[in-house]
């Protein structure tokens, strides 16, 4: 049902990508787009377990690159 790739700079979020966390913090995109917010909730419940503990930190601490990269693309796609 789920299909792994990693992603390069600019593919995040292109054309309604759907994006998971894959093995070893990669990640991967939904096969599948889910048609009901049940589905939806389910998808992402289903993938947030999937992210490994050893994974957290490095989010945490990219969050204020992150953020930046967001105001200055303008809400736009960014290479995260």
């Amino acid at each position: 049902m789920q299909v792994e790739r990693h992603l390069a700079a600019h593919d995040s979020n292109k054309n309604g990508a759907r994006i998971g966390s894959g093995r070893n913090g990669t990640i991967r995109l939904l096969s599948t787009k889910p048609d009901l917010s049940d589905e939806l909730f389910q998808a992402i419940q289903e993938e947030w377990v999937r992210i490994s503990h050893d994974t957290i930190p490095g989010l945490i601490e990219s969050m204020p690159c992150r953020i930046r990269a967001v105001i200055k693309a303008k809400g736009y796609a960014t290479k995260y």
